[in-house]
């Protein structure tokens, strides 16, 4: 696991081009604190900048930027998980090893195989920038589901391109000039959808894509191209369950191999439990399980996760936290991300890749699972409301529905507990049953986003849609259903599971130079999800079917037969007491004027109506002091 930077200037070399390199990697030394490369290729004029976190094959023989005598070159973020096999076959057709790193496999895959073949047969997380010497082309590729970054972009006739957005600002020509339809992505939807990013001109190469660039054309000119698609379905037997459990088995046993202490994120729900007790099930020797508690009751999961790891038999890490300390690090957060982000169970998960970090450098993660096993609640109510819609009659009624009635409809459908999230449900629904538009597109933008900001100065962009948008995602893509579970698991995928989950796994994570893996997102398991009868997923209000039978296996049903927070945190209490000094400071009219992207009254006016309890702002209030912490550390 590492971070990587760089450049092609071919038309206007640099004075110093070394000297930037290291500057450009500095900025990323959290992802790979371990050692640095640099390399500086005058005939091709491409430089490289490398930080390695040492996880496979500690020593110098893994160092990177990795080169050949024909003039490759190789920068490498992440981990092939079935690199042994590969090398075997590699050996076979009498190639010669000197290292035990994955990264000396992925080197000589790309140089004998070609990218195409090699992007095939690997499976892993992955973003790697290779020059391919005989062909002259410099390729960039991200992993299929989009777990490793990967920023591009060309500025003055030069193109870079990084791990972070922190190191490609450190490039002489790159301008900051931030984009008003990413910032209008944003606020929708708490992240900002590749491939757009915070920048004009700069952009994130889509999951399952490999970016090439002809080295001998005058004109620095670019061609992406689609490698793998998460909605082609395996050929399943009938023997669902066993033939998923197998694929766990494996999946979860290749992300166990490391040179280096491993752990995993154990909160208590189906996910990291059934990951946890894989991995256990696996392990020789009890394995580490990391939970953070809170001391308000509300939010604490903790003695959950406690007894599943005593019945599992791990080396269980609890870290109980006082709100205090929750709330002593948001002001930190925006120095993890190098765009906005306003996903709030960051906090959380910052926290707990801290703690875990002390005792462990690689971490299992169970993210995916609601994507792919539909266990989050909308894929419930969705279906409900979805038929409301389509029909004529109870929808012009429903539009119209007096508010205490609606307040138990919402709680009946949405399984509502916490009542400050009833308003904003109430109007979520009203939304949708008024959408004018009556594709399914349109409907789940809906149901994932915030209500369209009303503050922004530039207000033109507000109301672009996301699925309008021909690089965010290609709807043709999409397998049609006649659930809308099935169309909305797979946007999911397409665009909330990397845009917001796994940036915030990744970030939350290298922050703390720790590395995730993510069992469930192994290409396999993706595919074998798409081509699971709906049964296997949900059932009335019951979900993810398929997972928690497995887990019966291993856990006692009462042990995780739970409800979950959902690593939820109390914000909106929180501006209104706590950090409600520091949101006023960055929401004031001396700070807001020093870009001018929002009107500054509607601004203070919602903080106002928040402060004041007329009305819930708390997912609009974050976003605006997130991006407000993120201009003052960034811009």
């Amino acid at each position: 696991m590492c971070g990587f930077a760089g450049f092609f200037d071919k038309h206007s070399p640099l004075s110093s081009p070394e000297v930037l390199l290291e500057t450009m990697g500095t900025a990323i030394a959290h992802r790979g604190p371990d050692s640095s490369g640099i390399l500086y290729d005058s005939q091709n004029h491409i430089g490289y900048s490398h930080r390695r976190l040492s996880i496979l094959d500690l020593s110098e023989r893994g160092h990177q930027p990795m080169t050949s005598d024909q003039g490759h070159v190789l920068i490498y973020n992440g981990e092939i998980y079935n690199f042994n096999e590969l090398k075997i076959s590699l050996q076979n057709q009498n190639i010669q090893f000197h290292s035990e790193s994955d990264t000396e496999v992925l080197f000589q895959a790309l140089t004998h195989w070609g990218i195409e073949k090699t992007l095939k047969q690997i499976n892993g997380m992955f973003a790697f920038v290779f020059f391919d010497a005989s062909k002259k082309k410099l390729l960039l590729a991200r992993d299929r589901i989009g777990i490793k970054p990967l920023f591009y972009g060309i500025t003055h006739n030069r193109f870079v391109f990084g791990s972070d957005l922190t190191s490609l600002k450190n490039f002489p020509s790159f301008e900051k000039k931030i984009s008003h339809q990413a910032l209008s992505y944003y606020f929708k939807f708490n992240y900002i959808p590749h491939p757009h990013t915070i920048y004009e001109n700069i952009f994130k190469l889509p999951p399952g894509h490999y970016l090439e660039i002809d080295t001998n054309k005058n004109q620095i000119e670019y061609e992406t191209a689609s490698y793998w698609s998460p909605y082609s379905p395996l050929e399943l037997s009938s023997n669902y369950q066993s033939d998923l459990e197998n694929l766990l088995l494996d999946s979860v046993k290749l992300r166990l191999i490391s040179d280096v202490p491993i752990g995993c994120f154990l909160s208590g729900g189906i996910d990291s439990s059934l990951i946890s007790a894989l991995a256990q099930s696996i392990s020789k020797n009890p394995i580490n399980t990391f939970t953070i508690g809170f001391d308000q009751k509300d939010y604490d999961e903790s003695k959950q996760a406690s007894r599943i790891a005593k019945h599992l038999g791990s080396h269980h890490h609890e870290t109980i936290l006082s709100s205090q300390a929750l709330v002593d690090i948001i002001p930190k957060l925006s120095q993890y991300y190098s765009e906005p982000f306003a996903d709030s169970s960051q906090i959380p998960s910052s926290l707990i890749a801290q703690v875990a970090s002390q005792k462990v450098k690689v971490i299992l993660s169970g993210d995916g699972g609601d994507e792919l096993f539909w266990g989050y609640n909308r894929y419930q109510w969705s279906q409900k409301i979805w038929n409301l819609k389509r029909n004529p009659v109870k929808c012009f009624l429903g539009k119209s529905i007096p508010l205490d009635f609606m307040k138990l409809l919402i709680k009946t459908m949405m399984k509502q507990k916490n009542s400050q999230n009833v308003t904003s449900n109430i109007l979520k629904l009203k939304s949708l049953l008024r959408l004018k538009d009556d594709s399914f597109f349109s409907f789940y933008e809906q149901v994932v986003s915030n209500i369209t900001p009303d503050f922004l100065a530039d207000d033109s962009l507000a109301t672009t849609h996301l699925f309008d948008d021909q690089t965010v995602i290609h709807r043709k893509e999409m397998k049609s259903s006649e659930y809308p579970q099935m169309l909305m698991s797979q946007l999911d995928l397409a665009t909330y599971l990397p845009g917001d989950i796994l940036e915030k796994v990744d970030k939350a994570t290298m922050g703390h130079s720790l590395e995730a893996r993510v069992p469930l997102l192994d290409h396999r398991i993706i595919n074998f999800a798409q081509g699971l009868p709906r049964e296997y997923k949900i059932q009335g209000h019951q979900t993810k079917i398929i997972l928690k039978n497995i887990l019966k296996k291993y856990i006692p049903e009462h042990l995780t037969n739970q409800p979950k927070s959902g690593f939820s945190v109390p914000i909106a209490n929180w501006i209104a007491g706590p950090l409600n000094e520091w949101v006023s400071d960055l929401l004031s009219s001396e700070q807001l004027n020093q870009h001018h992207l929002f009107e500054t009254s509607k601004v203070q006016r919602i903080l106002k109506e928040h402060n004041t309890g007329k009305q819930n702002h708390q997912q609009t209030l974050w976003a605006l002091v997130m991006f407000q912490s993120w201009y003052n550390n960034y811009q």
